[in-house]
């Protein structure tokens, strides 16, 4: 895949103060995009103990030369921060986004996120968002398996839904652009987006 060609652009915002601290999103684009595109939240991995949303920037080039605004977010960590806080960041930035949509020049009705607190399979119904999963059967973090049982259950929801393996692929294996595999992959994120997006 060849490198996009262009200047990536990236604005940063508090969307939420706490006591301790200020939280911060960035919102990557580009001059040559729509004044009005639809966004890709990025939430960060790292087991809920590790991780910023400077983590977002290295994948943010991609999504912006398709056309898709990349907006990606912190929250609290573990262990200082517990679950239903961490949960609450998630959602408070999803609802600043939308306040300042106009602002941001992204196009609210199409968000394709949706956000579930504990457990997602045990929250699916008709009324699911379009879902994409991607998973490597190798991935020791979090088993392949847990993606097969949300496949299963979007399936029997009627929910749309796209699964994309990566035989062999560890956690993070997004990482290895080089990899015909991830770039395989990427190939499919971005026509499950052009399909539920544009």
């Amino acid at each position: 895949m060849p490198e996009p060609i262009f200047t990536l652009l990236r604005r940063t915002y508090a969307f939420k103060k706490t006591t301790d601290c200020d939280i911060h999103l960035d919102v990557y684009s580009s001059e040559e995009m729509a004044k009005i595109s639809p966004a890709v939240v990025w939430i960060h991995g790292g087991a809920l103990i590790m991780g910023s949303r400077e983590n977002g920037q290295s994948h943010a080039a991609r999504y912006v030369d398709a056309g898709y605004k990349v907006i990606s977010i912190d929250y609290r960590l573990t262990p200082e921060t517990k679950l239903p806080e961490i949960i609450a960041d998630v959602r408070d930035a999803f609802g600043w986004i939308r306040s300042n949509a106009d602002e941001l020049g992204v196009d609210p009705a199409k968000d394709p996120e949706f956000f579930t607190p504990y457990c997602p399979d045990q929250n699916i119904d008709a009324n699911y968002p379009p879902t994409l999963l991607l998973h490597g059967t190798d991935d020791t973090d979090v088993p392949y398996e847990l993606s097969v049982r949300m496949q299963n259950r979007l399936k029997e929801a009627g929910v749309d839904h796209e699964m994309v393996t990566i035989e062999g692929g560890g956690h993070g294996f997004d990482g290895r652009w080089w990899d015909p595999r991830v770039k395989a992959a990427f190939a499919r994120v971005l026509g499950f987006l052009d399909n539920h997006l544009n």
